[in-house]
């Protein structure tokens, strides 16, 4: 009887048991890339994860590692509740996220560790955090972008004795609408955004730079396909060139061959 009683109860476990998936698993998505100590990381946002992509990997390889969950890092987050929704690279492979739950800018280093966070100026001047553009700049300011009320806001951090850092609003700037995607630093040395099939340069006022209007993307780290943006990997803050031909879609949010490839 006893027999027959733990054959029955095996066998149910059995049935509750999840399904193995023998399939390949899909690959990990890439909401950002930023250069780091030695190599590029990509960041993925949902699972609070990163991989290092070292240079010398083949272009080719590049749906396996991302499809390998043993690449896939833990990034060093600070409390919860964490819902990072940009990223802006930093000095010496350094780089911020935007946390949208914490309403605050966190840092990292080059091995994707926490430094520090600090909360962004309050009243907040622009819209939602996640249609936000964030990039940073070394005089260390931030420069935060709301395409959709066309809004600029620049801030930078102010310590306090005692206190914890915070981040000042400097200035804001009102900008035309209508802008789709903006690129700078690494990729551009001045800050230029699309608008339908151009694309149009700022100064450090947020004036249109004159002439500046070009049909093609402003920088030979970037391209275009098909209306969708590429960025090619960017150089290592050692240096080192990463895999040749190979860009990041960020509206795919995956790797691909560059469109020239």
């Amino acid at each position: 009887m006893l027999k027959i009683l733990l054959g029955y109860v095996l066998a149910v476990l059995s049935a509750c048991a999840p399904t193995v998936q023998n399939g390949p698993l899909a690959p990990r998505s890439v909401d950002a890339i930023v250069p780091g100590e030695g190599s590029v990381l990509l960041l993925n946002f949902t699972d609070l994860t990163y991989q290092k992509w070292n240079p010398g990997i083949p272009a080719d390889s590049a749906r396996a590692y991302l499809q390998d969950r043993t690449r896939w890092l833990s990034l060093s987050v600070p409390e919860m509740p964490f819902y990072p929704v940009q990223a802006a690279a930093g000095r010496r492979g350094h780089f911020f996220l935007l946390d949208k739950a914490g309403h605050r800018i966190c840092q990292f280093d080059g091995y994707a560790q926490l430094l520090s966070c600090m909360s962004l100026p309050r009243p907040w001047p622009l819209g939602g955090l996640e249609s936000i553009d964030l990039f940073w700049t070394p005089d260390g300011a931030f420069t935060a972008i709301d395409k959709n009320r066309g809004k600029v806001a620049r801030f930078a951090e102010m310590s306090l004795r005692g206190q914890s850092s915070q981040l000042q609003l400097r200035q804001t700037f009102d900008i035309s609408l209508g802008l789709q995607q903006c690129v700078w630093l690494p990729y551009s040395p001045d800050l230029c955004c699309r608008a339908g099939s151009e694309w149009k340069c700022f100064d450090d006022y947020m004036n249109p730079k004159r002439g500046s209007e070009s049909g093609t993307a402003p920088t030979t780290f970037a391209g275009e396909k098909y209306g969708s943006l590429y960025f090619k990997l960017p150089e290592t803050a050692s240096g080192q060139s990463t895999a040749a031909g190979l860009c990041y879609a960020p509206e795919k949010k995956t790797l691909e061959p560059c469109p020239d490839a």
